[in-house]
């Protein structure tokens, strides 16, 4: 089917370039053929005698390539007929699967297992349909394509015909393009015409194909639900007593098959055959998720890096059980991370075949991380600032969690491998039932020694601990031995991530009130602002923290009890369920989403403007005010991008955005006209930059300093620390010093009176020696000195210099010390003031 694709698309390549040349042959022809109608005495003229050749062969050629491209499409119309034979006979396969499959759902006493086979391969010959059915997509896109470009020749060429026909003139040449015009015609209406019989074939097939792929999507569906039905029915139907229904031949058989199946997957071809099926079924897919999970795995190695770094400089002696949450989760974050992109994969390919082998690569996972997490626990514990368990204890639990371990690996290989049934199967979890109790006895009797070491709250609840361990693992082999084997596995498993999910819970628990305990204790009102909003974001944290920690202790018992569905169909139903306002379909997880993008939205902003200014702009030599207002401008748009996306993830359609629009305009009307002004002035600050940040600005009187230009307000402050919020509208329609506009230098002058008699020439120099050695003195202007005038009591000399706006103070006051200092020591006399007066 390739080769015939490549030759078409060849044969259809020369054709349209030969057709092209045609064209404008003919074109060049009618415009000839009209010149000569307008020119009577100039029609004898005619093309020229190469020209004609030309015209001729490539008129030639291209009936030709077009006859060859029809035969062909004849031989491919014989192949497709052939084709269509071999595909009616899976379609049978498939109508026949199907029926077998429906019976068997009627059947009530049909074997787990045999439902489990016949679902996967329900699955398989779905997938194999979609392969079928993508081949045949694309067959018939490319059929489609060739109709739709011989359907424009066709076109492009009767109307050529027509015109000519339409020019009324009759010599040769005309003539040749007439006949070869028509030829080309009845061979471009053959072609459309096989094309139309090859999709007379695929369609059909085509429909067919997804009619079935919906069926057995269906079938496999009720085969799942038929499945989880019989399971929760097994869990309460009493079987023969292992002792009873023990059989030595039938276990030699299970051996014999476990030895069989393990020859062949130590054999090279069944790895070589079944990657290559594995390959064709989900080839794509497993190469795309293998990048992912690359990807994926990267990411938390430089988040397991990070929290190396940060567990080093992290003080958790005073939070020992925040402490003890982090190395749990620094220490299990790769398999939990994992057992979570498997488990969203795996969500992902509900409706494929491979899900079998994604949900038992997620059991072993899920084996894994539990006891992954009980080991985890331990050790943290033990590094942790909290009361040591002793090492006894902590060695049995250890070693009762990695027993527990490789037992549930070797049972899920062996139910691989014999199809989860068999008497193998049944003995090992008797055994295991029966050795799970012993150990516990045992355990329970080794720790009583150490008791005494733990605190009287956990002595006092002892008896109720050994009770309750009692009466879990001693009930597992009674039931297995009664024959309610499948009972049993279930209430081993489902207390053991109870009892896990509990332990978590109350370490969580004992985490967050630690927190709020030391948030409590280390708020300081008199703080800085920073570590106020600190305090604030972490205090919302805190109490979203118990929020969530009840419902997720909850949400982890149901399911560890087989409430999964009802948990997470309530759930969705829940979040989903369709609150109609007006035009609006609005929905919880509308409003969930909406957040998310919001947060997420505010976090891009927040790290955006550092990576901005720190990164992009810090080597550009802008002033500061011009970095900011880029910065600024660049968050806003990032804002708005943000609040538009969440407001159509909350369900706002662009007609709703138009009617809040025309709201809003009215509201501008009437009681918003302040903030819209201040809000378009921030705007027009930001562009025009008449004030920026870092500018020092004189507003009625006050000086200060311009910190941050906001959307509604500009933040001021002043030299006395105190915060001016003024609106953005005062500095666009007052007037407004700004001492630091485009210069950031200013003047000053230092007035300082001598005595009548004193050296004017000594004064000067001191002056201008004084303002010379000082650093924040600019030299360029240069400083000068003015003799200023004669006063009632000193000559009054001015001495002017240039410096920076942000030093003029302390260069001021600097220069007034030396003032005092040179003058006293050079005998230079600054008379106080004195008025003689005279009683007559």
């Amino acid at each position: 089917m390739q080769n015939l694709k490549d030759n078409l698309s060849n044969k259809l390549f020369q054709s349209i370039k030969t057709k092209l040349f045609l064209v404008a042959i003919i074109i060049s022809g009618l415009v000839y053929a009209d010149i000569s109608l307008a020119v009577p005495d100039k029609r004898s003229q005619d093309f020229p005698a190469a020209e004609v050749k030309n015209h001729r062969e490539s008129i030639e050629v291209t009936i030709e390539k077009e006859t060859s491209v029809n035969e062909d499409l004849k031989t491919k119309l014989i192949q497709a007929a052939s084709y269509h034979k071999v595909l009616k006979a899976e379609l049978n396969v498939y109508n026949v699967q199907l029926s077998a499959y429906g019976n068997i759902l009627l059947q009530s006493q049909t074997p787990v297992s045999d439902l489990e086979k016949a679902r996967i391969d329900t699955l398989k010959a779905k997938d194999a349909l979609d392969l079928r059915l993508k081949e045949l997509s694309e067959i018939n896109e490319f059929f489609t394509q060739l109709s739709n470009q011989t359907q424009e020749q066709l076109v492009l060429n009767e109307k050529q015909l027509s015109d000519i026909n339409a020019s009324g003139q009759v010599d040769a040449l005309t003539g040749n393009l007439k006949k070869n015009l028509k030829t080309l015609i009845t061979i471009l209406t053959a072609k459309q015409k096989n094309i139309e019989k090859i999709f007379e074939i695929y369609k059909p097939l085509q429909k067919q194909m997804e009619e079935i792929r919906t069926a057995l999507l269906e079938v496999a569906e009720k085969l799942n639900r038929l499945i989880e039905t019989r399971k929760k029915e097994a869990l309460f139907q009493r079987s023969a007593s292992p002792l009873l229904a023990l059989n030595i031949q039938l276990i030699g058989q299970e051996l014999s098959l476990i030895f069989d199946k393990l020859a062949k997957l130590a054999s090279v071809h069944f790895w070589a055959a079944g990657a290559a099926s594995f390959w064709e079924a989900a080839g794509q897919g497993i190469l795309t998720a293998l990048v992912l999970y690359a990807v994926f795995l990267w990411a938390i190695i430089s988040f397991r890096r990070f929290c190396r770094n940060y567990e080093k400089t992290s003080q958790f002696d005073k939070t020992p059980w925040r402490g003890l949450v982090f190395m749990i989760f620094y220490k299990t974050i790769i398999v939990l991370g994992t057992t979570v992109f498997i488990y969203v994969y795996m969500y992902q390919q509900a409706e494929s075949a491979m899900m079998v082998l994604w949900k038992m690569a997620l059991d072993f996972l899920l084996l894994w991380l539990f006891t992954q997490l009980g080991l985890s626990s331990l050790q943290a514990w033990n590094k942790s600032p909290l009361p040591a368990i002793s090492p006894a204890i902590s060695k049995r639990i250890c070693l009762g969690l990695r027993i527990i371990r490789y037992f549930g690996i070797f049972y899920l290989v062996l139910g691989v491998l014999l199809e989860n049934a068999g008497g193998i199967l049944l003995i090992m979890r008797m055994l295991f039932g029966i050795g799970l109790f012993a150990g516990y006895v045992y355990f329970w009797k080794s720790i009583k020694p150490h008791f005494s070491e733990l605190s009287d709250k956990i002595n006092s609840i002892k008896p109720l601990m050994a009770g309750a361990g009692y009466f879990i693992f001693g009930l597992a082999p009674v039931l297995e031995l009664i024959g309610y084997g499948h009972l049993s596995l279930y209430w081993l498993t489902s207390w053991g991530i109870t009892l896990a999910a509990c332990l978590l819970g109350a370490i969580l628990m004992m985490a967050i009130r630690e927190w709020q305990h030391h948030l409590k204790n280390n708020y300081q009102p008199e703080a800085e602002k920073l570590t106020k909003d600190s305090y604030t974001m972490q205090w919302l944290f805190m109490l979203l923290s118990w929020v969530l920690w009840a419902p997720m202790i909850i949400v982890s018992v149901l399911m560890a009890w087989g409430g999964k569905d009802v948990v997470f169909i309530g759930f969705f139903r829940v979040m989903t369920y369709p609150l109609p306002i007006g035009d609006m379909q609005l929905s919880l997880i509308g409003f969930v989403f909406s957040a998310l993008i919001l947060l997420i939205t505010h976090a891009s902003a927040r790290l955006w403007r550092r990576f901005l200014r720190r990164k992009i702009l810090i080597g550009s030599r802008m002033d500061i005010g011009l970095k900011d207002s880029i910065t600024t401008i660049s968050v806003y748009l990032l804002w708005v991008v943000g609040i538009f996306i969440s407001l159509r993830a909350v369900g706002v359609s662009s007609t709703s955005l138009t009617v809040i629009f025309g709201a809003l305009s009215i509201g501008l009307g009437f009681g918003l006209q302040n903030i819209f002004n201040n809000f378009v002035s921030g705007i027009i600050l930001l562009f025009e930059r008449p004030i920026q940040v870092g500018d020092a600005v004189e507003i009625s009187g006050t000086w200060g300093v311009v910190k941050k230009i906001n959307v509604r307000s500009t933040l001021v402050q002043t030299y006395d620390n105190a915060s001016l919020i003024i609106p953005n509208s005062e500095f666009i329609s007052n007037k407004v010093v700004n001492w630091s506009f485009k210069d950031h230098r200013i003047r000053r002058v230092i007035t300082v009176g001598v005595a009548y008699g004193s050296d004017t020439s000594l004064v000067s120099r001191t002056l201008l020696e004084i303002a010379g050695e000082n650093p924040g003195v600019l030299d360029e202007p240069a400083p000068e000195v003015l003799f200023s005038d004669f006063g009632d009591s000193a000559l009054i000399f001015k001495l002017r210099i240039w410096t920076i706006v942000d030093s003029m103070v302390s260069v001021e006051t600097q220069i007034r010390f030396e003032i005092e200092r040179l003058f006293r020591e050079r005998h230079i006399l600054i008379p106080f003031p004195q008025r003689d007066i005279h009683i007559l």
